[in-house]
């Protein structure tokens, strides 16, 4: 099925970067299959700044399509470094529309709670 772990860290042919981007992907099916979201990707849509210097593009690790059909972007980020945290900023100004959520550590937590429920959590 669908939850079927292929090898080098890949889940459904797609290589996450990390155990907790498999997790979020594989708590997203979750949540669609429940019909509160109606989609996501993985690192589908490269967001530019129009800006001279420094952190010009942003691609996000999860493009949520909502029950509402509005974008929400997810971030993994159990560390936030100055370079993530620039982009962040950035897409806060050029693109206030779209809601993002960090799963920070925190936040990582809180959606393990439903590990039991999610097939294959790791």
């Amino acid at each position: 099925g669908p939850y079927k772990n292929i090898k080098r860290g890949k889940l459904w042919g797609i290589a996450f970067r990390s155990k907790w981007e498999r997790n979020i992907a594989r708590y997203l099916v979750y949540l669609c299959e429940k019909g509160d979201i109606i989609s996501w990707k993985y690192e589908s849509q490269k967001y530019e700044f129009p800006v001279r210097s420094g952190t010009v593009f942003y691609t996000p690790d999860f493009e949520i399509l909502t029950k509402t059909h509005k974008t929400e972007l997810w971030e993994v980020k159990g560390y936030m470094d100055r370079k993530s945290k620039t982009k962040l900023n950035r897409m806060r100004i050029y693109y206030p529309d779209i809601k993002i959520i960090v799963v920070d550590k925190a936040q990582y937590q809180s959606i393990a709670k439903y590990k039991k429920l999610i097939p294959g959590w790791e």
